[in-house]
């Protein structure tokens, strides 16, 4: 596959820049090989010291935690979702508010509108009336305690 691609990308070389662009290859691999290689022992060393330092595997794990978590948040889809995410926010925010707005306006409008006071002003009229008259069923009531006899009154 990837002499594919060389050869899409530059159908028109010779044998010997071929070969040059081979080599130069394998030594860019080789070199990343060791790089690598090199990265390993450096880790296991740094591994060694902070066992020696009492420094355990959680801190390890902590700071790489964090480390990735950094470069999360310094990415370009992360910034892209936060700047989306932030827009949704905002629109929301916006359409909620007016229609909280519309709400509140709509039960100020029906609270104030004459069939409303009118409704109240009967509930009022209605209240009173039984108020009124439990009132009066009660002040011609008689209090019976329990074990009373009650006298019918002809």
């Amino acid at each position: 596959f990837a002499n594919y691609c060389m050869m899409a990308a530059s159908p028109v070389l010779t044998e010997e820049e071929e070969e040059n662009l081979k080599q130069q290859l394998h030594e860019t691999e080789e070199d990343i090989r060791s790089i690598r290689a090199a990265l390993e022992s450096k880790m296991h060393q740094a591994r060694e010291l902070r066992q020696k330092l009492g420094i355990g595997v959680f801190n390890d794990v902590q700071s790489d935690l964090k480390e990735k978590v950094q470069a999360i948040k310094n990415s370009e889809a992360y910034n892209k979702t936060a700047t989306i995410l932030q827009s949704a926010k905002e629109k929301t925010s916006t359409m909620l508010t007016g229609t909280q707005q519309k709400v509140q306006k709509t039960y100020t409008d029906v609270k104030n509108s004459e069939k409303m006071k009118q409704i109240e002003k009967k509930m009022g009229d209605a209240y009173s009336s039984v108020k009124d008259a439990v009132v009066k069923t009660a002040s011609n009531a008689s209090v019976v305690y329990p074990g009373e006899v009650l006298e019918r009154v002809p």
